[in-house]
């Protein structure tokens, strides 16, 4: 099981620094070429859609975590993340992380990324959202939120992660 788990917390973690970094395809070839700036494509009416709907559910589900309701939580992310990290396990991180940060001051979305494809995990439709957060004790952190398109049709989370 534990690594089960590490092989999903590694897999998401790929994908969410990739969002941090907005990293592109060809970045690893990048540095024997001459730096210049991707020309960002725009986004279809699909994937538009699907970036606005996962951002809903992520605020939704981070007010849950700013609460201190993470039984409840755990319970809303997606049947994959329920069955990669156990309730006990969720719970028991997040009082300790939120123990270290203090209360949510401000947070701003930043950035997304959508993709069908995460290394180590099912393949369907992803959008990882980066925000900007502030907290009592730490005035300035990244927060990473994947969600996920569930077997139920509905946007669920897949990923959370903080640096």
């Amino acid at each position: 099981m534990k690594r089960k788990v590490a092989i999903a917390a590694v897999a998401l973690a790929a994908f969410i620094i990739g969002v941090s970094e907005m990293a592109t395809p060809a970045r690893a070839q990048q540095s024997t070429m001459p730096k210049a700036r991707p020309t960002a494509t725009p986004d279809t009416p699909e994937i538009a859609k699907a970036k606005a709907d996962a951002r809903v559910v992520a605020e939704k589900w981070l007010a849950l975590i700013d609460a201190g309701e993470y039984d409840k939580a755990w319970k809303e992310t997606s049947q994959y993340f329920r069955d990669t990290v156990p309730q006990y396990a969720f719970v028991d991180g997040m009082k300790d992380t939120y123990s270290k940060f203090g209360k949510l001051v401000s947070r701003e979305a930043r950035e997304s990324k959508y993709a069908t494809s995460i290394s180590g995990a099912p393949d369907g439709k992803y959008v990882a959202v980066a925000y900007r957060s502030s907290f009592q004790k730490i005035k300035r952190t990244s927060e990473y939120v994947t969600a996920m398109v569930d077997r139920d049709g509905k946007w669920r989370i897949a990923g959370y992660q903080r640096r």
